[in-house]
């Protein structure tokens, strides 16, 4: 993709309906040096922070204020590619983008994906903790 093109905020069925876990745990564990009180800490603040930074996009979408909006998805976009969420950086990127580009009809679409999404990686979260942390 060039600077000039926008990403394709669509999100086709077939990438949602996936199998895969909503984020790479191990991969997480591994930029961490091994170091899993790290990696939990992560998840406790994505846990804390992502469901927060949800409603501050749909606020700022609802409230015609692309700048916010884009600052926030902006932000969870980071955090979720810290944490390996492939799908919640993607569809956080297609907002920012689509809020930078002053269309906040299309970025108002894609927070029913981002929803879903961070539906799937909240809820993986307990599996995530226990693959990085295993019970001897």
């Amino acid at each position: 993709m060039t600077d000039t093109q926008s990403p394709d905020i669509r999100t086709p069925a077939s990438r949602t309906d996936s199998p895969c876990p909503p984020l790479d745990a191990l991969a997480l564990l591994e930029r961490c040096m091994g170091n899993a009180a790290l990696v939990a800490m992560l998840f406790d603040k994505f846990e804390k922070q992502a469901r927060e930074d949800l409603v501050r996009i749909e606020q700022a979408i609802a409230s015609h204020d692309a700048g916010q909006a884009s600052r926030v998805a902006h932000a969870l976009k980071g955090a979720a590619g810290a944490l390996s969420a492939t799908e919640v950086q993607k569809t956080a990127a297609a907002i920012e983008h689509a809020a930078r580009e002053n269309r906040l009809d299309a970025a108002a679409e894609c927070c029913t994906t981002l929803t879903r999404e961070l539906d799937r990686c909240l809820a993986y979260l307990p599996s995530a903790r226990a693959a990085v942390n295993p019970q001897p």
